[in-house]
């Protein structure tokens, strides 16, 4: 899609020639969604454009790691720049090797990319938040339609507790996302810098 020419923002308005009006996003995905090295046509509208332009797609199998993990220089200091894209099976691993680089390689401070990170698995977003919430302190707390409230809470060592951390929004941070920004940002472990959330709250 982003070789294609699609952008965070555009508007979906018709696919294969169907006009998505009156379409859930569910019934939207399964008929962008198809076998490998077919290809699928989207009419779409750019933020701040008047013109819809149609954009044909060549389907693939795509893997995306969960984590990736660079470091910067920023006025002489080592920063860890921790980009999430999911919160997968895999996540916690991948980022338990992050947190022991950053531990041993003397940085002064993490950044962590939640920008267009749609969620995941919501005990993959507590395992993440526990490197900074103490043990016992409540990541994410439910609420059912009787008021009936679970806590989820955090476990393990807060390792990354005393790192300067900035975490990196937008409007498309969801779900799992919004549950390890929101747990940093109600326990005053971490800067927010970015926009408002998208605002998932299906669990």
């Amino acid at each position: 899609a982003s070789r294609a020419g699609l952008l965070a923002g555009d508007m979906i308005l018709a696919i294969n020639n169907e006009p998505t009006s009156g379409i859930t996003i569910d019934q939207a995905v399964s008929k962008i969604r198809g076998p490998a090295g077919t290809e699928v046509t989207l009419t779409i509208l750019h933020p701040g454009k008047r013109t819809p332009q149609e954009i044909r797609i060549t389907r693939a199998r795509i893997e995306i790691k969960s984590v990736k993990f660079e470091t910067k220089e920023i006025d002489g200091k080592k920063i860890g720049i921790i980009k999430l894209n999911r919160f997968g099976e895999d996540t916690k691993g991948a980022f338990d090797h992050v947190a022991d680089v950053l531990l041993s390689g003397n940085y002064s401070g993490v950044v962590v990319d939640l920008r267009n990170n749609p969620g995941g698995f919501l005990e993959s977003s507590i395992q993440i938040a526990s490197n900074w919430v103490g043990e016992g302190k409540t990541v994410v707390k439910e609420v059912n339609y009787e008021g009936k409230e679970k806590a989820y809470p955090a476990s393990g060592l807060a390792r990354l507790k005393d790192f300067e951390t900035v975490v990196l929004v937008n409007g498309g941070s969801a779900s799992a996302s919004e549950i390890l920004a929101g747990a940093l940002q109600d326990y005053k472990l971490a800067t927010l810098v970015g926009e408002k959330t998208y605002g998932k709250g299906s669990v």
